[in-house]
C-alpha cells in the first residue's frame, strides 16, 4: 500500500534527510507534481524550526521541474516564499550541500536521491 503523501511529508520534515527514504521522497514529489498535493506549512510544529526550515527547502526544490504547471508552481512558490520570508534562515556555510539547502539554513540537501526521481519528471509519466 503506498504511504499517504501527508505521512511522507511529515517524516521527511521531522527528520534529517540523511534518513529520508526514496519512497518518502517519491510519495512527496508525485503528490506535488500530479496529485494536487498542497502542504500546509501552518501545521508544522512552531517549536521546531528545522523542520519549518525543511519543509520548505522539499516543496521549493521539487517545485524546480518541469512537471509542475504553471498555475500550481505560481501557488506553490508563493506558499514557500512566505514561509522563507516569515523564517528569515540563516545562510548555511557547510560544504557539500547544494545551493538552494543553504540558503534556506540547511547543512542536508536531498541531491543524492535526486536522480533517483528522473523516471517520474516527465509530463508523461502515468502512475
Amino acid at each position: 500500500m503506498p504511504t499517504d503523501v501527508h505521512t511522507a511529508f511529515e517524516r521527511l520534515v521531522t527528520h534529517d534527510f540523511d534518513q529520508a527514504s526514496l519512497e518518502d521522497v517519491k510519495t512527496v514529489a508525485l503528490g506535488l507534481w500530479y496529485q494536487d498535493f498542497i502542504p500546509d506549512f501552518t501545521q508544522l510544529p512552531v517549536t521546531n524550526l528545522q523542520s519549518q526550515l525543511r519543509a520548505g527547502y522539499l516543496v521549493d526544490r521539487l517545485l524546480r521541474y518541469n512537471c509542475v504547471s504553471d498555475e500550481r508552481k505560481k501557488t506553490l512558490f508563493a506558499n514557500v516564499t512566505a514561509l522563507k520570508t516569515h523564517l528569515k534562515p540563516a545562510v548555511s556555510t557547510k560544504p557539500n550541500v547544494e545551493p538552494l539547502a543553504k540558503n534556506w539554513g540547511l547543512d542536508q540537501d536531498l541531491k543524492r536521491l535526486a536522480k533517483e526521481l528522473l523516471p517520474y519528471q516527465t509530463r508523461h509519466y502515468q502512475r
